[in-house]
């Protein structure tokens, strides 16, 4: 049992990145109405924020960082956001994850668009090493590696149509699988899509209550050093949270401008969680 629920942590791990940016991106969306000249954001501020919030996690064996790259509001909406995230790990496992997200929504483009990518180098057989950790028995890393494209497929789609039924559609698959001598897994690059169609929506929910319209996405996953992702997903410009009076990214980013407590316990409790599982990841036997 101990296995199983580490084994579905580790398909969470992977979808989280997808998943989570699907919807919180839209809880970030901010206001849209006729917008004025966007105006910059005092990102040196927050950053001084942003690196004394991460002081307490930073030690001999951990390093952590978040940038905000840049960031523009305008009186009604966020308009665009980049963000940096960086941690290295040197446990029984080294490890180092570097992500970026851009969110863009200017008054020139029709759809709000939300991008990002994160690296996770595990050198010398690492990420093999990293599901063992997490309960998978070796003999069924190949096998895993197999159903990957399924299991993600299988993911995304159960934590999208919980919430929007049958208008929305995901496919997977792997291109460029490649194995060693013995027959054995040693990296795949597993493509997916993520469509919706408005009409096919529950009967009770709008067009408005659609987050996202479409999403490319793309994960390579090598056991011997490492995983990527990457992906652009196109958010609902009708989605009732860019509806002029919705509360959304433009707001949060002047809380974090005022050193808002709260806003800053957001960043904490994701932090703290992330902190937790690569802890479990990165060293055997600890009882995840």
């Amino acid at each position: 049992m101990k296995a199983l629920k580490s084994l579905v942590s580790f398909k969470l791990l992977l979808v989280l990145g997808l998943t989570s940016l699907m919807t919180t991106g839209a809880w970030a969306s901010g206001q849209s109405a006729p917008s004025v000249a966007a105006t910059t954001v005092n990102i040196n501020l927050i950053n001084k924020e942003l690196a004394n919030l991460l002081q307490k996690y930073n030690n001999k064996t951990t390093k952590m960082s978040a940038t905000l790259d840049g960031a523009t509001v305008d009186a009604n909406r966020a308009t665009g956001l980049a963000v940096t995230v960086k941690v290295q790990k040197n446990g029984a496992i080294p490890a180092a994850l570097t992500a970026n997200i851009n969110y863009s929504y200017p008054e020139s483009k029709l759809n709000p668009l939300l991008g990002f990518g994160a690296n996770l180098a595990t050198p010398n057989g690492g990420l093999r090493k990293i599901l063992v950790n997490l309960g998978m028995q070796p003999q069924k890393i190949d096998a895993f590696m197999k159903q990957l494209p399924a299991i993600l497929q299988q993911q995304i789609l159960y934590m999208l149509s919980h919430q929007y039924g049958d208008a929305v559609a995901v496919s997977a698959h792997a291109e460029g699988v490649q194995k060693d001598k013995a027959n054995h897994y040693v990296a795949e690059n597993i493509v997916m899509r993520v469509t919706t169609n408005p009409a096919q929506l529950p009967p009770e929910l709008g067009a408005d209550q659609l987050a996202l319209t479409s999403a490319n996405l793309n994960l390579y996953v090598n056991l011997k050093n490492g995983a990527k992702v990457s992906g652009v997903v196109v958010l609902n410009p009708k989605f009732i949270d860019f509806q002029p009076n919705r509360l959304g990214l433009k707001q949060y980013i002047e809380e974090l401008e005022k050193n808002d407590p709260q806003a800053l316990d957001t960043i904490k409790t994701y932090v703290q969680e992330a902190d937790d599982f690569l802890d479990a990841a990165l060293h055997p036997n600890n009882g995840y």
